[in-house]
């Protein structure tokens, strides 16, 4: 190693990738390319803090721990599907009005049997609603 020149080292190690020079690569045995990751191409994702007197068993709390179940199903890939399959598992259509659930009329996810009660979190215990029947409907209760 003594006897490599600084211009080969670069050639061998170092790889221009788009825009950028100087990118520390190297090579695997299978012949794929591998180069170091930059902290500042991690995308930042803001978490949004649990209240602190939130309760999962008080049934007060019981709306706030939907949105919050359902915030992180709209930005996961696995909780997308969970969506798609809770849409489809009921025709597309809200339970309460009987309409058709889409974008532009936004949903809510509902726990069939609560979770303070002993409900959970799985598919077969859920619906999407309307915003205004998941009102309409804990204010029944």
């Amino acid at each position: 190693m003594q006897n490599r020149h600084k211009r080969w080292i670069r050639g061998k190690y170092f790889k221009s990738v788009g825009m950028r020079s100087w990118v520390f690569s190297g090579i695997y045995p299978s012949g794929k390319a591998a180069q170091l990751l930059y902290a500042s191409d991690t995308p930042i994702k803001r978490h949004t803090k649990i209240k602190g007197e939130a309760n999962p068993y008080d049934p007060s709390f019981e709306q706030y721990f939907e949105k919050r179940l359902e915030y992180v199903w709209r930005n996961s890939a696995q909780g997308n599907k969970k969506l798609v399959d809770l849409w489809y598992r009921q025709l597309k259509r809200c339970p309460m009005c009987k309409q058709f659930i889409t974008l532009e009329s936004r949903w809510d996810i509902h726990h069939i049997f609560e979770r303070h009660k002993g409900g959970n979190s799985k598919l077969k215990n859920l619906v999407l609603l309307h915003p205004n029947c998941h009102r309409q409907l804990h204010s029944l209760t």
